[in-house]
């Protein structure tokens, strides 16, 4: 439960200023695509990360 909240924290700190500037940069597409990108991310360390985590 620990290291998902410090997860969450951390995209939340880090995503935000990101996206935000890329919208400002690019538009909202920008933004959506950013968050997308950050979700197949996390769904590509989670399965390779599965063995590891299993107890």
């Amino acid at each position: 439960m620990t290291w998902l909240s410090t997860a969450a924290s951390a995209g939340t700190a880090l995503g935000a200023p990101l996206a935000g500037h890329l919208v400002d940069a690019y538009g909202s597409a920008a933004g959506f695509l950013f968050a997308f990108a950050a979700g197949l991310i996390a769904l590509a360390v989670t399965g390779l990360g599965r063995r590891a985590l299993a107890v």
